[in-house]
């Protein structure tokens, strides 16, 4: 797992994290090379924001949970006004608020 940080920790486990310290396009292309054929995910909503406007990422997936935990961190914040065409492969949900 690669793991995008402006610096590496001091103590990590052997052979679970590689850290990637100079940025999200670096963290890509080094997943993509040990990945090989198999597909890369990126998590996080910043790191989703860095990896959408240079073309780094093919798809993105949201995963939805009825529960809302205060403000969080909008995860197209950094878009500005840039218009992003994105093609359905899934449909809405709808949550009722549960009292």
């Amino acid at each position: 797992m690669f793991v995008v940080t402006h610096a590496e920790p001091e103590e990590t486990l052997p052979g679970v994290y590689a850290f990637a310290t100079v940025g999200i396009e670096s963290a890509v292309r080094q997943a993509n090379a040990t990945a090989g054929d198999k597909d890369v995910d990126v998590s996080g909503a910043e790191v989703g924001q860095q990896s959408i406007r240079p073309g780094l990422v093919n798809e993105i997936s949201m995963r939805l949970v009825p529960v809302l935990n205060g403000s969080g961190t909008r995860m197209f914040k950094h878009l500005d006004d840039e218009r992003i065409q994105l093609a359905t492969v899934a449909t809405h949900q709808r949550f009722r608020i549960a009292r």
